[in-house]
């Protein structure tokens, strides 16, 4: 089974229309999967870490985001915490641990790609204020930018080959999350246990 939100491309891009403004690719009926296989052989590995996001759950988004930013350098101190909240929400995804990401990340560094994880992981769902006098829900949109953002702020620290290189590795992670290759909760609490 595969873990897409889309049967096309073409519906990712229905659904969310302002993925139009920020590549250049365009929508077609071809499923998600093979679209972001073709967007890499033509070089488009920007334009297939923009959209890879949109094309999963948003835990898979969030997991995936995990991943790419702690391979491009371990997270410690804050980007650590910020990590973590991420990744305690994707194995377990509840309201509490939401609120506890979104705290977070309303008050770190927004400069820093990890602060972006927290942020994504927050706005996975329920409203983007903890108030019960004012009830904004969290647009849909909103996990699967701040997973991007997370990336592309990880990318920015590298020079241009190894940059390109890691881009292409993001893509090759969404590949295999989208492939259902492993289950996400086992997966994040595995590597939680293995940082210690």
């Amino acid at each position: 089974m595969r873990r897409v939100r889309f049967s096309t491309i073409a519906d990712v891009f229905a659904s969310y229309p302002a993925l139009s403004g920020s590549v250049s690719a365009t929508p077609s009926e071809e499923e998600p999967i093979a679209f972001l296989e073709r967007l890499v052989r033509a070089g488009a590995v920007e334009d297939a870490v923009e959209i890879a996001p949109f094309v999963l759950p948003r835990r898979e988004a969030v997991w995936w985001a995990c991943r790419c930013v702690a391979a491009a350098r371990a997270p410690v101190g804050a980007d650590r915490q910020a990590w973590d909240l991420a990744a305690a929400w994707v194995a377990r995804p509840e309201e509490k641990r939401r609120l506890a990401a979104l705290a977070f990340g309303q008050s770190a560094d927004d400069g820093r790609p990890a602060t972006w994880l927290a942020l994504a992981a927050a706005w996975t769902g329920g409203t983007l204020e903890p108030n019960d006098h004012v009830q904004i829900p969290t647009p849909p949109d909103l996990a699967a930018k701040a997973a991007v953002t997370a990336v592309k702020f990880a990318a920015a620290e590298m020079a241009d080959d190894a940059r390109r290189t890691y881009l292409e590795r993001c893509v090759s992670t969404a590949l295999a999350v989208a492939r259902d290759e492993g289950d996400v909760g086992d997966e994040v609490l595995h590597t939680v246990k293995a940082r210690g």
